[in-house]
């Protein structure tokens, strides 16, 4: 099943959520403020966290972020549990192309870097990221050095830093390190990813996301490129582990071409225990038996994985 969406709903031009995630080679944008509409207190009220049978439709958000002008936009999509889904994002090749032919490095005021400067830690182009309708649970360990009683119950405690000093002073506290932890439930949110590298002019055309089951409840989720970060390593680059293709090699320009794409697949067992079996359609995988380049997939071009993808899409029994 192919879904065109159109995407990108202007919500704000000054600030916008972006979550800080691991393995941002080109910066971070700093998290500012939620996503209005998709937090997990409207979410659980409404009971539509659930255990899901093959076919069922999903939902998932996907955001963009543009790392200059702060512009955001979002599209909720609505994929089924075990299809092999691709949506493509309209018009995002001329945001490709303009980012790609900007000269980011004489930026007038200042406000983007290139490399790992001192100053801004901004990364020219565009972010994206995605945000799961499932809950999971973060705990985050904290140390802290405190001070202790040396005398407990009554007891001085038998240690050096309680023992007495040699003026006869008898320490009344002591420094411990101890680690405190704290729980809280989140959405399963896929940390931003940057779509382009202006200094190899090479960007990411496509990005796959990975759903995992557990008897029909979705308990992770993970971009395809931070599950096997070493398949990038074909490709031209790697941006943020995911797999960057040249942008002169490929037949782009500023009307058509290369509009970038969002890949779903889903592992694990469905509520019903059924295996699912569209993780097995998705790029990394197929790279084993393809002449096709991993990086040149999603160029907009009958491919030979869009032809054997396309051909049973909507049975995902037949991989």
């Amino acid at each position: 099943m192919k879904i065109i969406t159109l995407i990108f709903i202007i919500l704000s031009l000054a600030k916008s959520q972006i979550i800080n995630g691991p393995s941002l080679e080109f910066g971070v944008v700093d998290s500012t403020t939620i996503i209005p509409n998709l937090n997990l207190s409207n979410l659980t009220s409404s009971k539509n966290f659930k255990s899901y049978s093959r076919y069922d439709w999903s939902f998932i958000r996907l955001s963009i972020r543009s790392n200059d002008s702060q512009f955001l936009g979002y599209a909720d999509i609505h994929p089924r549990v075990d299809e092999f889904t691709t949506f493509r994002v309209p018009n995002t090749q001329n945001l490709i192309f303009n980012s790609l032919s900007k000269n980011s490095s004489s930026s007038s005021d200042n406000t983007i870097i290139t490399g790992g400067q001192n100053g801004v830690n901004q990364w020219p182009g565009w972010q994206i990221w995605a945000e799961i309708l499932a809950p999971k649970t973060i705990t985050t360990f904290t140390t802290k050095i405190v001070d202790s009683p040396c005398i407990v119950n009554g007891t001085r405690l038998n240690i050096t830093s309680c023992a007495t000093l040699a003026n006869g002073t008898e320490p009344t506290t002591f420094k411990e390190t101890v680690t405190t932890n704290s729980t809280e439930t989140v959405l399963i949110t896929l940390p931003p990813k940057n779509i382009i590298d202006v200094n190899s002019r090479t960007f990411v055309n496509f990005f796959a996301i990975v759903i995992q089951l557990d008897k029909g409840n979705i308990i992770d989720a993970i971009w395809d490129g931070d599950r096997l970060p070493q398949v990038c390593k074909s490709c031209d680059s790697c941006i943020d582990n995911q797999c960057g293709s040249k942008y002169d090699d490929m037949q782009c320009d500023v009307g058509n071409g290369c509009q970038l794409k969002i890949m779903v697949a889903w592992a694990g067992q469905d509520k019903n225990n059924q295996p699912c079996q569209s993780i097995n359609k998705i790029p990394s995988n197929f790279q084993k038996y393809s002449a096709t380049s991993i990086k040149n997939i999603g160029t907009g071009l009958l491919s030979d994985f869009f032809y054997r993808i396309n051909d049973n899409n909507n049975n995902p029994n037949t991989a």
